[in-house]
């Protein structure tokens, strides 16, 4: 699986007469299986045209990844010498005249490299990777039904165990022990948790607010499993909602629906967004959606395709998105429903099977 990606990555350089170095990152698992640490030694993959990947790496990882990839060669560098050079010595062996680089690379490895290799033209190797990672194949969309499967679950036990009285940071830590223990390796992000005034923050993260009878608590979290992230938004009423609560609830999983019927390959997308605006618009809430409706997810919780106004990306079978509106009436309260949607050839389909409506305790 990781030589195949590689190999349609070489193809593609091939076409640029260009070299890439990817640091450690989510690029550097996708194309190899290896989790390595970024930090202040020079480590990164090297794949190139017309040979296999390589890795160059200090002494201290070498039998880590021999384990771990053992069909990737490694350039060694020990303590004492300059990787950096080494590196720029492997390169002009390959007679290639640019340098790809990820952009997970830390600034001082980039600037380190380019002052060893003067010569070189240099761009980015994300574009190209991203070109492969944008549609997933059938063990990736595997892992993130998984992913969907854990955090629907730790989200409904945590809804369940919401009481006047909690902290959202409580509630918060409920949340990411629910993820561990029905089978997450961790939070794809910080759960965001806001109840009352709160919930109209939308990247608002839990904090020391004791929630009370009579609001609405948005919990928008996420998991990862295999390496792969999820992200869902439900919210629950403690007691009875607030004036006006019901009705914009109502719209935001109108406005969802639509969005996610007007999913199929071929069309924008803008057009997506367009949809879910729409909804809200008519209703007379425009200018309370304030964020895009979605963003793609995959190895990385965003990524592309982002479903947004202007993106005229067109969406492909095996495409994997979040469709997320929502309306926020500052200082009031706020509403939000999220799914992560897989592109069909026939549609849309959540991964999310968690119930949207609105939950009340």
């Amino acid at each position: 699986m990781y030589s195949g990606r590689t190999s349609r990555l070489a193809k593609i350089l091939a076409g640029l007469n260009a070299v890439a170095v990817i640091s450690p990152s989510s690029d550097m698992f996708y194309l190899t299986g290896l989790r390595l640490m970024a930090d202040e030694r020079l480590t990164a993959c090297i794949i190139r045209p017309d040979g296999p990947a390589e890795m160059i790496l200090p002494a201290l990882y070498s039998e880590q990844v021999a384990r771990s990839a053992p069909r990737l060669r490694q350039l060694v560098w020990t303590d004492g010498e300059n990787p950096y050079t080494v590196l720029a010595a492997r390169l002009r062996e390959m007679g290639l005249d640019t340098v790809l680089v990820d952009e997970h690379m830390w600034c001082g490895h980039l600037l380190a490299l380019q002052s060893a290799l003067p010569e070189a033209e240099w761009g980015s190797a994300s574009i190209p990777v991203r070109q492969l990672r944008r549609v997933k194949d059938s063990m990736e969309i595997a892992e993130l039904r998984r992913a969907a499967e854990i955090i629907d679950s730790a989200v409904m036990r945590t809804i369940y165990e919401v009481r006047p009285g909690m902290t959202e940071r409580h509630l918060a830590e409920v949340l990411e022990s629910n993820i561990v223990a029905g089978g997450g390796e961790g939070v794809s992000f910080p759960p965001l948790v806001g109840s009352g005034p709160n919930s109209a923050l939308p990247h608002y993260q839990a904090g020391d607010r004791v929630i009370r009878e009579g609001d609405p608590v948005v919990i928008d979290a996420g998991c990862v499993a295999g390496g792969y992230c999820s992200d869902t938004t439900r919210t629950v009423l403690v007691g009875r909602e607030p004036e006006g609560y019901l009705d914009i609830y109502r719209i935001v999983l109108r406005a969802y629906q639509a969005a996610l019927a007007s999913v199929r390959p071929g069309v924008a997308c803008r057009e997506i967004d367009r949809v879910a605006r729409g909804v809200i618009g008519d209703s007379g809430y425009g200018q309370h959606f304030i964020h895009r409706t979605g963003h793609g997810i995959g190895l990385d919780v965003h990524g592309e395709p982002f479903i947004v106004e202007g993106n005229g990306q067109i969406l492909e079978v095996g495409m994997t998105f979040s469709i997320e509106p929502g309306i926020y009436l500052p200082g009031r309260f706020g509403a939000r429903v999220e799914d992560i949607i897989l592109v069909t050839e026939t549609g849309g389909v959540s991964l999310n099977t968690s119930a949207r409506e609105l939950m009340r305790l």
